[in-house]
Order: C-alpha cells, then structure tokens, then sequence
C-alpha cells in the first residue's frame, strides 16, 4: 500500500468535496486565501485583465468581460470534477486496486481513466475492479458524479435568479434617475416636483435591494462578475449612487429637508456603507484611502440649486466626512471589475459637465 498516495488523494477529495458543498449548498463567505476557489478566481481574473489590457476595441474588451462571470463557474466545477477524479486514482494507486482484466495493478494513469469512467458513469466495463474495497470505491465515486450534477444544475438557477433580481434593481434605479444612474439625478428627478415622500419611499426600497445584495454577493461571490447588459449600469453603480444620494440629503440645507427623507437617508447609508466595506473584504481589496473620484463642491451645489436645492452652512466639510467613508471602497471595487463609477458634478473647464 502507498500511503502517501492514498492520503494524498483522500485529502484531495474530501478538501474539493467540502469547497463545493460550501459554494453551492451552504450559501456562506467561501472566497478565503488559499481556498481552491480563492486561489481559481484570483489567477483567472489577473489573466482576463491582462488579456483585456492588450484587446483593441471597448466593444469586444466588454464582451471578453461579460463572458468571463458564467464561463469562470463552468471551469471552476469542471475543476472541481478534475480534482475528485485525480483524488480518486490517487487512492485507487495507493491501495493497489486489481482489475479483473489484468489482475495487476495498473498505472496511475489508468487509474485516473478508471476514475474518469466512473465518475462520468460511462460504463464502459473495459476495467473492473476486484475486492470489496475498489468495488465500493467505484460505486461512492459514481454516486459523488450524479450529486455533483444534481447540485449544479440545483444551483445555476439560484445565482441566476439572483442575478435577475440585482438587474431588475439596477433598471429600476436608472428609470428613477432619469435614464442614467446619477445619485444626483435621483433627487433632482423627485424635486422637481417636491415629491420628497416618494424620495424617501424609494430609498426605502433600495436599502432592502442592498441588503439583498449584500447576501447573495458574499455567499455566491462569483455573481459580482456577472456583467450587466450596460456597462453603464452596474451593480456597484448603483450602489455608489444610492450613498451619492443619500450623501447629499445628509448635508445642511437652505430649507431643512423632510424628517422622514432625512432619518431613511441615514438608514440607507448606514446599510449602503456597510455593503461596500464587507464586498471589499469578500472580494479580498484593500481600499486605497487616496482612491476617490473627481468632484466640484461648487458644480455640485448649481446643480442642485437649479432644482430648488439650496445648500446651507459647513456642506462642503460634511460632504467630505461623508464620501470619505465609502470612496476608496468602491474606487477598489470598480477597478477590480473594471467598471465605472458614477461621476460626481465638475466644472466644464476641469472636462465635465456641470
């Protein structure tokens, strides 16, 4: 008996057994260093940002992107299959299995191909092995096969009906700020009219969405690499606007804002801030504190001066207390998944539009 290779292939097995059960069955934080998973989206994403780096075109680099969420699940469980068979024809080798066909024991390589065959439950019967123990083997190894298969096809329709609820959220959001996700465009589109109530309302309802968000993200990590149809419109867009938004209602005012739209600013920033400093840490960035992005105070205050909004005293310093916190967050995750952020009011001799 070779212990080194039946040890070797049990401990393989039972690592990649628990890894998938973990990601597909028991929804919690599984992107931790040194994890198959961990270790499989940081080397893959490291080489799709290379390859984007050097592809000509926006069109095709966001193509290359948008196929590389679903594709990276599928070789990440054909990987976990590979590592089931490999673990199987390691233990095979270091107990010495006998097939009845040669009575001796085979290669490794043969090994692996029997594993393969009875994982897969081809069935082609050119091995069989000999002894209770390999018998028995072959048998749990072709029942891991069908509850692999039954797990992924359980768990696809999980992350994809979450996908489809974090887009329907976003297109809802872009609706509500006037066709582009602008947190400022989302209280210039309700005070327009003075519809602060239905301002507060749907902050309301986005503090769930990003409570939702905040779940299925850290327990299905793989989904922030689902790209949205627009580039546009992403999930970390939409979240960046929402605490945009809910920055400014915090600001002294003029005319004081709603109690209501103000203490549900709070409730929703609080969650919104939370949500991006624990996907940082799922998605394993470190926030540059000198990360944040191009901002005018005095673009901003016209642009909401326009729709009636009168800042008040100490704004600007409250402003910068405020966007401080959550800044670098979203500034990491951005470049991470190499998407953009919605932009803050700049004065058009600094290259925006006010």
């Amino acid at each position: 008996m070779n212990h080194w290779a039946f040890w070797g292939g049990t401990i393989v097995v039972l690592v990649t057994l628990w890894e998938a059960f973990e990601t597909m069955i028991l929804p919690r934080a599984i992107m931790r260093p040194g994890r198959v998973t961990h270790v499989f989206y940081r080397s893959t994403h490291w080489l799709k940002r290379a390859v984007v780096r050097r592809t000509p075109g926006r069109k095709l680099r966001e193509t290359i992107l948008a196929v590389y969420g679903p594709l990276s699940l599928l070789i990440l469980v054909g990987l976990w299959a590979t590592l089931i068979i490999v673990g199987f024809g390691l233990i095979h080798h270091g107990l010495g299995t006998h097939f009845k066909e040669t009575g001796e024991p085979l290669t490794l390589g043969n090994l692996i191909y029997f594993s393969g065959s009875t994982f897969f439950t081809l069935g082609y019967g050119d091995l069989t092995p000999q002894g209770t123990v390999a018998r028995g083997l072959a048998v749990l190894e072709a029942g891991l096969g069908f509850g692999m298969l039954a797990a992924v096809m359980g768990y696809l329709p999980v992350l994809y009906q979450a996908f489809s609820n974090r887009e329907a959220s976003i297109l809802r959001l872009a609706n509500r700020c006037g066709g582009k996700i602008d947190g400022v465009g989302l209280i210039v589109r309700y005070a327009r009219n003075g519809n602060y109530e239905g301002l507060a309302t749907t902050l309301e309802d986005f503090e769930s969405w990003i409570s939702e968000l905040l779940e299925t993200t850290v327990s299905y990590p793989m989904i922030a690499f689902y790209r949205s149809q627009r580039e546009d419109r992403s999930w970390i867009g939409g979240l960046t606007a929402v605490l945009d938004a809910t920055t400014i209602i915090q600001l002294p005012a003029a005319t004081p804002w709603p109690p209501r739209l103000v203490d549900q600013a709070e409730l929703t920033f609080s969650m919104a801030h939370r949500a991006v400093q624990a996907l940082a840490r799922a998605l394993h960035q470190r926030p540059d504190i000198t990360q944040r992005r191009d901002f005018d105070i005095e673009a901003l205050t016209a642009r909401l001066a326009r729709s009636g909004i009168e800042l008040g005293e100490n704004a600007e310093d409250r402003f910068h207390d405020l966007t401080r916190r959550y800044e670098p967050e979203v500034a990491c995750l951005a470049d991470f998944l190499t998407l953009d952020l919605p932009p803050w009011p700049i004065k058009e001799s600094s290259g925006g539009k006010p």
